[in-house]
């Protein structure tokens, strides 16, 4: 009986979960194919602060200061990483 309540309670989402992820696994392919792997691994730092905001946006959730400062130096550091990766581009395209 028990596994018949967690079957019918977990069921339904299955096909939001699996649009989710076919969703991401086709994004994550086409930056691979289009920018650096160094800042495609930056997503793994940016998906929970998407997750926060959407939870802020759709189901109300309170976003603390600490939560807030938190995202902002996420967001600063792939930024810098970002910079960094230009800047060794540059550099190697001047060098040959």
């Amino acid at each position: 009986m028990k596994l018949a309540g967690f079957l019918s309670r977990k069921l339904p989402r299955a096909p939001g979960s699996l649009f989710g992820s076919v969703v991401a696994f086709t994004a994550y392919n086409w930056l691979m194919e289009h920018y650096s792997p160094t800042f495609v691994a930056t997503h793994t730092y940016i998906n929970p602060i998407v997750a926060v905001f959407l939870g802020w946006w759709l189901a109300g959730e309170k976003v603390t200061i600490n939560v807030a400062i938190a995202a902002a130096l996420v967001i600063l550091a792939v930024f810098l990483v970002e910079r960094g990766m230009a800047k060794l581009q540059i550099n190697s395209n001047a060098a040959a």
